[in-house]
């Protein structure tokens, strides 16, 4: 893949680089390999969820130290492009990380493992 470099007049964001981890977040942790053992059964689905798991992620690695800074970044355009879904308040991300089992935390832990065995 080429990189090239051009003037835009486009807004542009501090988050920009994100666009690179997500590609590689979805390389490594594509939307099929999550299941309900890894993830809570919540009213809002699977999809949904790993949505949210998601976004903790993009919004961890953009700088956020706690759910606030989330609802912070939900104002960056550049964070909204990342997630091309709606960004979730914190409220909603205090209550996906509440929902979580010990079974599922360990059950995510595996994933991981595996994920940088295959890398």
């Amino acid at each position: 893949m080429d990189i090239k470099i051009s003037k835009t007049n486009k807004e542009l964001s501090s988050v920009g680089g994100l666009v690179l981890f997500k590609e590689l977040t979805n390389k490594i942790l594509p939307d099929s390999i999550f299941t309900l053992k890894h993830l809570p059964s919540l009213k809002s689905g699977v999809r949904r969820n790993v949505e949210k798991f998601k976004q903790l992620l993009f919004g961890f690695h953009a700088g956020a130290e706690c759910l606030d800074d989330i609802d912070k970044l939900s104002s960056d355009r550049g964070f909204n492009a990342i997630n091309s879904s709606n960004s979730y308040s914190s409220k909603s991300h205090g209550d996906f990380l509440r929902s979580f089992n010990t079974l599922q935390c360990k059950e995510l832990n595996v994933l991981w493992i595996w994920c940088k065995t295959e890398i």
